[in-house]
């Protein structure tokens, strides 16, 4: 099971699309962010334009050594940690997030069944029996040894943005037929 993950989801109830649910999932449950019925029907591609956004921010929140909840700076490394990293010949061992390499562009979307899932490739770390999305959780949460540095995840605030951008406004045009059936024969 995976540590660490965000579900996008939209659902029926009745005859249209217009349920919108997003999950976090920590030590291998769902934990329920927002859910909300929408005034507007919306396709898939919608909510894989989301997941593709909330990925952008990630990513971003790891080059950039930032905290999902307000855009700050995570805490810094431990002067150890950096000594560590000067060791191991790091260019820049101060940085927070970067040490192997291996962090750093391991979060992809990967869609099951109605939902898109925003995850970490399952790769483990040379010299470690640890994993790409165990080490993810560490630094996300913290550990006895080490603080959170919460980089994973997405605020109300910027879901109801998402929405707003994807769904909601009136610039966002409808997706062809040809578009909707393209979307739902196997995004991966």
């Amino acid at each position: 099971m995976l540590d660490i993950g965000i579900s996008v989801r939209g659902f029926s109830k009745g005859y249209t699309t217009n349920y919108v649910q997003f999950d976090e999932l920590k030590d291998g449950k769902f934990k329920r962010v927002y859910d909300k019925q929408l005034a507007k029907e919306f396709t898939q591609a919608q909510m894989k334009a989301i997941a593709e956004d909330i990925l952008k921010d990630i990513n971003r929140n790891l080059a950039k050594g930032l905290r999902y909840k307000d855009g700050q700076k995570v805490k810094p490394l431990a002067p150890s940690t950096i000594k560590a990293k000067k060791a191991k010949g790091r260019s820049n061992p101060s940085r927070v997030f970067v040490d192997s390499g291996k962090l750093i562009g391991s979060a992809y979307i990967k869609k099951q069944g109605g939902l898109f899932l925003i995850t970490f490739k399952n790769n483990k770390y040379p010299k470690s029996d640890a994993t790409v999305p165990e080490v993810a959780k560490w630094l996300n949460e913290g550990t006895d040894r080490m603080p959170s540095r919460p980089f994973f995840g997405v605020t109300k605030k910027r879901l109801q943005e998402l929405i707003d951008k994807h769904i909601m406004s009136k610039k966002t045009r409808r997706p062809s037929k040809a578009t909707i059936l393209r979307d739902t024969r196997g995004v991966q």
